[in-house]
């Protein structure tokens, strides 16, 4: 009866079970009971990854354990050799392996703590010094200390795996060495030596090779150790973006913080500085002009002041420590660097507030061009209205080194503007098609142009024919045999014909005057002097205008029976003669 109750009761609890599962299995859904699955494999496979994890540190335990142990061995035996060793210079040598050794099981047992408790240090701190007794320079590493210790953080891992690889790649090399003096004592065994030299050829053949057995050893040890660092170095790099994540929410969010609250600031100071210029733009006293420019300079400050302040006390608020001391010691910088510009910069204070040796409304010439100063600020703005892109910004350091003096009323701020008719070196014609602070271009006929820079432009004396007219000279000879008439009715006929004959051209309505003259007498003929005076609107004609005159003073001669010398050649017979 009791069995029954029994097995009717565990299939009852079985049925239950069986049902709550279902019913559990149907309330999840598909992607949480993968989810879940995918949780239990992962947590399956961390928990063979730390059991296999757990062994193979056990094993590396070992193995450097009996690597120890073998080192102390062989220090042991080194110091009961020194014991025995009567030879200075034997002991000497003794003593030396002896400290390779100690340094090599130093260096061992270092890696056995590392490996033993997963790179902790457990080393005691330095006690602190006594801040009376730092001077400045220890003062200021304390300082920097958090920045060069993050740094030192950073690099420490690198810089152990170059280290443990160095290592690998000298005990390497003494291995070959070793092996090398190995062999060359079992090139030995076949020589006859007396049993002593045999016994410590012997003796040497076993040290050697138990160094060289060490050695294995301890190279064991090393790349063991190699292996665990690069393994941290790739869990590193798998963390290195959440490192990243941790900085922007950290420092990084502060550095943000800061510099946006300084522009913010600093735009929002400037803007308000902005509207006061403009609403009093418009003052005229000179009393009140500087007192608005000591104004707009005094806002300027407080808004630079304000912004530093704002990202001072962002840092303060976060209380990042680390930054704030690197902000301060830029600005203890910065102040000390004012100090050795001082001079000059109060120099700059007064041009900027127009009270310098160089101040507004003046003409200075730069760069060769002549310029009016338009406005001084934190720079200095320059205008010639005579050329495109006339206008420039130069520091107020170079404006400091020019010299201005007033502007004169109507005064020519360049020889030419653009439309212009020039004469270059007396003898190059055309028209000025552009002109900037750096180029001039001219054309000098129909498609060819031509290029100066602006200062060689200006050194090649440019005669402007557009702005207050123009003159051509022109010369015409008559033969002596006119002498009589040269100083009378000749200059007078020929001026009254001129005129006639210009009236038919186009440029006639340009001419202002005509002006005959006798000249000089020559050799060979009496030179008459023809100056006909033009408006500016002539000088595209320039040269068709002096064609013109020259020709039609040919053709008044002719009509007049005005005889035109030419020069005779003579040659002397008898001389000519003589060359032969």
């Amino acid at each position: 009866m009791f069995k029954t109750i029994l097995i009717t009761s565990l299939l009852f609890s079985y049925l239950t079970l069986q049902a709550e599962s279902e019913s559990f299995l149907d309330q999840i859904t598909p992607t949480e009971f993968s989810d879940m699955l995918s949780e239990e494999q992962n947590s399956t496979e961390k928990k063979k990854a730390a059991v296999l994890a757990h062994a193979q540190k056990s094993k590396q335990l070992q193995e450097m354990f009996i690597v120890i142990t073998e080192q102390k061995m062989m220090i042991k035996r080194l110091y009961q050799e020194i014991k025995q060793s009567k030879n200075p210079q034997e002991t000497s040598k003794l003593k030396e392996t002896l400290l390779e050794n100690q340094n090599r099981l130093f260096k061992l047992e270092t890696s056995f703590d590392e490996i033993a408790m997963g790179g902790a240090d457990i080393s005691s701190p330095d006690a602190k010094k006594d801040e009376q007794k730092q001077d400045m320079q220890e003062k200021l590493l304390e300082i920097f200390e958090p920045m060069l210790v993050s740094l030192k953080r950073a690099t420490e891992h690198p810089r152990k795996i170059e280290a443990v690889r160095a290592e690998i790649e000298k005990y390497e090399a003494k291995q070959i060495e070793l092996s090398n003096a190995l062999e060359s004592l079992e090139n030995t065994k076949g020589m006859k030596f007396s049993s002593d030299l045999q016994k410590t050829i012997n003796t040497m053949h076993k040290r050697i090779d138990q160094q060289k057995v060490l050695y294995s050893h301890h190279l064991k040890a090393l790349k063991t150790k190699l292996s665990e660092y690069e393994s941290h170095e790739a869990s590193m790099m798998d963390n290195m973006s959440d490192n990243t994540v941790a900085f922007f929410k950290g420092r990084g969010l502060n550095i943000i913080m800061a510099i946006s609250g300084f522009v913010i600031t600093m735009m929002f100071l400037l803007l308000i500085r902005r509207k006061v210029q403009a609403r009093f733009e418009h003052v005229t006293n000179l009393r009140q002009i500087y007192l608005l420019r000591i104004l707009l300079l005094l806002l300027g400050l407080f808004s630079a002041i304000m912004a530093t302040l704002v990202a001072l006390f962002i840092f303060y608020i976060r209380a990042d420590w680390l930054m704030l001391t690197i902000f301060l010691l830029l600005l203890l910088g910065i102040g000390w660097s004012l100090k050795t510009y001082l001079p000059s910069f109060m120099d700059e204070l007064k041009m900027m507030l127009n009270m310098g040796l160089v101040r507004e409304e003046e003409r200075v010439t730069y760069m060769g061009i002549p310029w009016k100063v338009e406005t001084i600020s934190m720079s200095a703005t320059l205008r010639n209205p005579l050329l495109s892109s006339g206008e420039i910004r130069i520091s107020l350091e170079r404006l400091r080194a020019l010299t201005a003096r007033e502007v004169i009323e109507d005064e020519a701020w360049f020889p030419t503007s653009e439309g212009d008719y020039v004469l270059i070196d007396d003898d190059q014609y055309g028209r000025i098609l552009f002109q900037s602070p750096e180029v001039v271009n001219i054309s000098s006929n129909a498609t060819a142009i031509k290029s100066y820079s602006t200062v060689d432009y200006l050194a090649s004396n440019p005669i402007n024919l557009s702005r207050e007219g123009f003159a051509i000279f022109e010369t015409i000879a008559i033969d002596h045999s006119h002498r009589e008439q040269i100083t009378t009715t000749i200059p007078h006929t020929l001026e009254k014909s001129l005129t006639s004959l210009l009236q038919k051209e186009a440029f006639y309505p340009h001419l202002k005057e005509i002006i005959v003259e006798y000249s000089k007498a020559t050799r060979h003929s009496l030179e008459l002097t023809i100056i006909a005076m033009f408006e500016g609107e002539a000088a595209e004609n320039y040269h068709r205008i002096k064609r013109t005159l020259h020709r039609d003073s040919l053709n008044i001669c002719n009509e007049n029976g005005w005889l035109i010398p030419y020069s005779k050649i003579q040659i002397d017979l008898d001389k000519s003669s003589d060359l032969h």
